[in-house]
C-alpha cells in the first residue's frame, strides 16, 4: 500500500494536484512510514528517494504558491 500512496503523492506533484486528497495521501503515507519506514527504506530505497524529492518540490513556495520551483 506505501507504493501506491507514493505512486500517487508522485502523480498528484508533478501535474500540480496540490488539493485536500493530496494531503490526506501524504498524512497516510507518513503515518504508515512511523510503523514499516525501516522496511521500506530496505526494500523500495529508490521510490522512497522519488517521493522525498515529490514531497520536497510540493513544499517549496513562491509568494504563497505550492509547487512552485525551489
Amino acid at each position: 500500500q506505501q507504493l501506491q500512496l507514493m505512486n500517487s503523492i508522485n502523480t498528484m506533484v508533478k501535474n500540480g494536484q496540490f488539493t485536500s486528497q493530496l494531503a490526506n495521501v501524504i498524512f497516510t503515507l507518513c503515518a504508515q512510514l512511523k510503523t514499516s519506514g525501516i522496511n521500506l527504506e530496505q526494500t523500495h530505497r529508490n521510490e522512497l528517494n522519488k517521493v522525498f524529492v515529490s514531497l520536497r518540490q510540493a513544499c517549496c513556495r513562491d509568494n504563497g504558491q505550492l509547487g512552485t520551483p525551489c
